[in-house]
């Protein structure tokens, strides 16, 4: 920017806004609504800029600005109508999301860097082409960046060991659950599927990433034919080469992609809640579970030791030789509570705006 930047006037990057209310998405919508809230005592200027078509569910804001900018067919969105936007009217972008920016003194967010690692067993998690495009966006979006966001110790660790980010430079900002709070429940789910009994089923998130490890839950399910397990979303045809489960694991059931009413009432009403991921930046799911008071069996992995401390249950997650029903009556070292009370989007909200404040 050849003119001098304007001062207490930022532009969002809203490009998430065209994505599904999930994950990313979730935690973008969410710190939006939250400062949102918190800037209108505050002698700054936020303007959150989104693609002109294709935006899914989009933020009510009342002190944050809304432009839409170009259309959201176009790739290279960020490189030509939010740069040409932000150098024409002089301001800093600020990514909630992403890591990728292509205007100086940015702000980005590095969630975790999962497109750089490995896995000793399935090799790396994602495609080439997405792990190509990933660590190119990371440099480009660090040659721009003053300040980096991460989401916890264990990223900012990967982060360094991969870009060799100075700690002056990353900041650690946290998730959180309270979104679950203001999502209704649907109870005709159990009627819908009448083989789901309350109380008497282990219920697990499904995606089509391999970190999410849907292999053990398939391991498990077959080990344990007594118990009944229920998986929420896409079947993975890598696990389930015809798209079905196994006919030996006959006590496994797909319910398909659900609303969050649905969700949620089965995962208030589940024994446990499954997490078995080789690899996350955060992990949301289980702080939802506990949020409604579900026990949650995770894989014993550093980010969930860092966030769900003791008030989950471990597991390995390259052994599927457990039994479940008695790892539930381990006592648990830590409240539910304990652990919530440390994590908010209204808490991740006011670390972004002194983020903000302190770039200016």
């Amino acid at each position: 920017m050849s003119k001098k930047i304007r001062e207490n006037s930022y532009i969002i990057n809203g490009h998430f806004i065209t994505k599904s209310v999930a994950g990313l998405g979730r935690t973008g919508r969410e710190i939006l609504r939250e400062l949102d809230r918190l800037i209108c005592d505050e002698d700054l200027e936020l303007e959150l800029c989104v693609p002109g078509d294709g935006l899914v569910d989009p933020p009510e804001l009342n002190n944050i600005k809304i432009t839409t900018l170009g259309n959201e067919d176009s790739r290279r969105w960020t490189t030509t109508e939010l740069r040409s936007y932000a150098y024409r009217t002089n301001r800093r972008v600020i990514s909630p999301v992403t890591q990728y920016s292509v205007v100086r003194h940015s702000i980005i967010t590095m969630a975790d860097v999962r497109y750089m690692e490995k896995d000793p067993d399935i090799g790396y998690y994602d495609s080439l082409k997405f792990r190509s495009v990933c660590r190119l966006q990371s440099v480009i979006g660090l040659m721009h960046a003053d300040k980096v966001v991460t989401i916890s110790e264990f990223s900012k660790e990967r982060i360094q060991k991969y870009f060799r980010v100075p700690d002056r430079k990353l900041h650690i900002i946290g998730c959180g659950w309270q979104h679950f709070d203001r999502i209704g429940e649907d109870e005709s789910i159990f009627e819908r599927f009448p083989q789901i009994k309350r109380g008497d089923y282990y219920f697990t998130v499904g995606t089509l990433a391999a970190h999410k490890n849907h292999t053990w839950i398939k391991n498990v399910s077959l080990r344990n034919p007594d118990a009944t397990f229920v998986i929420c979303g896409g079947i993975d045809k890598a696990i389930w080469s015809d798209g079905l489960p196994d006919e030996n694991t006959s006590n496994l059931l797909f319910t398909g992609y659900l609303s969050d009413e649905e969700m949620k009432s089965l995962m208030r009403h589940a024994k446990a809640f499954l997490f078995p991921s080789l690899y996350e930046g955060f992990g949301i799911p289980p702080l939802e579970a506990m949020s409604v008071g579900t026990e949650c069996i995770v894989s014993d992995i550093p980010v969930h030791r860092e966030i769900l401390g003791g008030a989950v249950h471990y597991i390995d997650p390259r052994n599927a030789d457990v039994d479940l029903d008695s790892l539930l009556q381990e006592e648990l070292k830590e409240s539910k509570k304990e652990v919530l009370s440390k994590y908010s989007w209204e808490k991740a909200a006011r670390q972004w705006l002194e983020l903000i404040k302190d770039n200016r």
